[in-house]
């Protein structure tokens, strides 16, 4: 059964930490401009170090979804976009520990 589950700044903030730590000495904000952090590879990187992360930390697969390393916009919009996924996946979660607790 998924962890609790974060609420939206808990979820920014894993994931500017996340930024933070591999691009050291850089500005990242979340109105940082996401193209703009680095080349596409290196956002790959990113996503798929946030990925392990926020898997470990919260218990819930995180979907990413295709070309979101190329996603023109703010990263903001980028953590929302997880974020929705990543809450999505954990509702899924929850009903269908539910269910099987139903059964057993």
């Amino acid at each position: 059964m998924p962890q609790p589950r974060l609420n939206l700044e808990q979820f920014e903030q894993m994931f500017l930490q996340v930024l933070q730590s591999e691009l050291p000495g850089q500005p990242v904000s979340l109105q940082s401009n996401w193209p703009e952090l680095a080349d596409e590879s290196r956002r790959q990187a990113l996503l798929r170090k946030f990925k392990t992360v926020a898997e470990e930390a919260t218990g819930v697969e995180i979907v990413i979804g295709p070309g979101m390393e190329n996603f023109q916009g703010p990263v903001q919009s980028v953590v929302i976009q997880l974020f929705h996924v990543y809450s999505t996946v954990h509702l899924m979660e929850r009903i269908n520990a539910k269910i099987l607790a139903r059964r057993g």
